[in-house]
């Protein structure tokens, strides 16, 4: 299974216990708590894509998680899956947590730039 194979890669780092679950799919809606299978904690972006690549060839649900500020359920796991915390990476920080997150990760995008005066006199 995925949880048995992200077990002996990341050993302690994959979580399966109930309270960490519940709130790793914990948001503040009327949803009823949805908790994921099990919460990894990788340390960096190789164990990110790799986690994520051994999930989709197995066709399981991964769900990203950073500061836990999830209003609409989006941290919620209704057909189970992992729950990715991205906090070990460096993606989750008091002080910047938009400056220090990947490009991919980063939504809202930034509003569009207005043209500068050299691109509109072509």
């Amino acid at each position: 299974t995925v949880t048995g194979i992200l077990r002996q890669r990341l050993g302690e780092r994959l979580q399966t216990g109930a309270s960490i679950r519940e709130q790793h799919g914990h948001t503040t809606t009327w949803l009823a708590n949805q908790p994921p299978d099990a919460v990894a904690f990788p340390e960096n972006t190789e164990e990110v894509a790799a986690l994520v690549a051994l999930c989709a060839e197995h066709r399981v649900p991964v769900i990203p998680f950073g500061t836990g500020t999830s209003l609409e359920g989006h941290v919620n796991a209704p057909a189970g899956g992992i729950s990715v915390d991205l906090c070990a990476t460096g993606a989750c920080s008091s002080r910047s947590t938009r400056a220090r997150m990947p490009a991919w990760a980063a939504w809202p995008p930034p509003a569009p730039r207005a043209p500068t005066p050299s691109a509109t006199a072509r």
